[in-house]
């Protein structure tokens, strides 16, 4: 029977995985154009994977999971319905199946979705080496167009080499910004620092290649993680020096490889971190105030949008509108009240709360919930694809089976 129960557990992770590797636009499903033809197949996917853990008793319906679920269906009715379109159940549903798997399901899920991070980050520093050498162009490859308003104003075309894509431009970087199977390092950050975050807290490991990967991203991201990570440990095992001789010794690690990088690769670096982050946004801050901070990612239209948002009626400022096409792109929180209004944007807030606190209200969901502020002010777009609550979840149900283990033990 328990041999049974296993196996159940894992088809309904695979099945869990494929879903999640659709909605995170993965570059291997860009040749799938349209998102509710993804969202559906995922949806398919998760509709197997529940039944079958039905049939293996594999569903919990605890009062936990029902709030997480009654969260989520007044936030699919909303957007059902204030968007006038049935489809975009297909993008909730399957994450209102996924919060009644049962724990060892969803634990096996983030089996392997920690294995799918690791594979790609492994493979983001193999990349890196194909750049540097300047082996990749050689290598046969298909060329696909610009995926977003980002790729198309820069210039960018990708190279697809099957499990991944490397984005060039006529003038593109002498080294490659990590970004796994996604567009950018700036998102692929997220899935590595909350796969490190669990790795380290949960079984105090600390996986090189994850470090070097979010170092080879260049978003400063992968310092909040790495600060926030180690100051969880040294508030848990109430030791400061370790963590801090672990900061030192990532600092000292980064400053070395700097210091011995080709010229062409210093110039790179210094561009990116101190014209365009450090200068760059300092001279903006003194122009413009502190949101100019989150401005340089948006386009003209995205504020034409946002100040018409502002403007406009009481059923608009409510309810949100949905005014984007292919050129519209504004990264933080202004993203989600033009899509869905104060009303919609605070039910998202209420979901990402109840998710972060349903399973861990401690410090570890305090973390969750400081992660998903930071999404929520840089790639607030990640919300509606639902998948940082998928996350978040598959990281506080692995907190949840420690704790669990832990009072097994004493």
């Amino acid at each position: 029977m328990q041999k049974s129960i296993s196996s159940a557990d894992k088809i309904a992770a695979l099945c869990g995985m494929v879903w999640f590797i659709f909605i995170i636009d993965a570059c291997f499903t860009w040749f799938i154009e349209s998102s509710f033809i993804r969202n559906f197949i995922g949806f398919l996917f998760i509709c197997v994977a529940t039944f079958f853990l039905q049939g293996h008793h594999g569903l919990t319906f605890t009062k936990e999971r029902r709030i997480l679920c009654l969260s989520l269906l007044v936030l699919t009715f909303f957007m059902v319905l204030t968007k006038t379109s049935v489809f975009l159940a297909f993008t909730y549903l399957p994450l209102i199946c996924v919060v009644f798997w049962r724990s060892s399901a969803l634990s096996q899920m983030y089996c392997y979705f920690r294995k799918f991070v690791l594979f790609y980050s492994v493979l983001s520093i193999f990349v890196e080496l194909l750049v540097v050498t300047r082996i990749w162009v050689s290598l046969p490859h298909i060329i696909l167009p610009p995926q977003d308003y980002i790729q198309e104003h820069g210039g960018i075309v990708n190279y697809f080499y099957g499990l991944f894509c490397i984005p060039a431009t006529d003038t593109s970087l002498s080294f490659y910004r990590a970004c796994g199977p996604l567009r950018e390092g700036g998102h692929w950050i997220f899935f590595i620092g909350f796969v490190y975050f669990t790795e380290k807290t949960l079984k105090n490991k600390r996986n090189i290649w994850l470090i070097i990967c979010g170092i080879l991203t260049l978003s400063p991201n992968f310092i909040l993680f790495f600060l926030l990570t180690e100051l969880y440990c040294a508030v848990k095992q109430k030791k400061v020096f370790k963590p801090l001789l672990s900061i030192v010794g990532v600092i000292g690690s980064i400053v070395i490889l700097f210091l011995f990088a080709p010229q062409s690769i210093k110039n790179d670096i210094i561009g990116i971190f101190y014209e365009r982050l450090l200068e760059k946004s300092l001279q903006s801050v003194e122009d413009d105030g502190w949101m100019a901070l989150l401005d340089g990612r948006a386009s003209e239209l995205s504020f034409m949008a946002y100040d018409s948002f502002l403007h406009s009626g009481l059923k608009t400022r409510l309810f949100g509108e949905n005014p984007f096409d292919a050129e519209f792109i504004m990264s933080d929180f202004r993203y989600l009240l033009i899509y869905s209004g104060y009303v919609g944007t605070s039910l998202i807030g209420w979901c990402t709360l109840v998710f972060s606190f349903a399973r861990s209200r401690n410090m570890f969901g305090v973390c969750a919930f400081v992660f998903a502020l930071a999404i929520f002010m840089q790639r607030a777009w990640m919300y509606v694809d639902v998948y940082i609550w998928l996350m978040i979840f598959l990281i506080i149900n692995q907190k949840a089976l420690d704790s669990y283990k832990q009072g097994l033990k004493k």
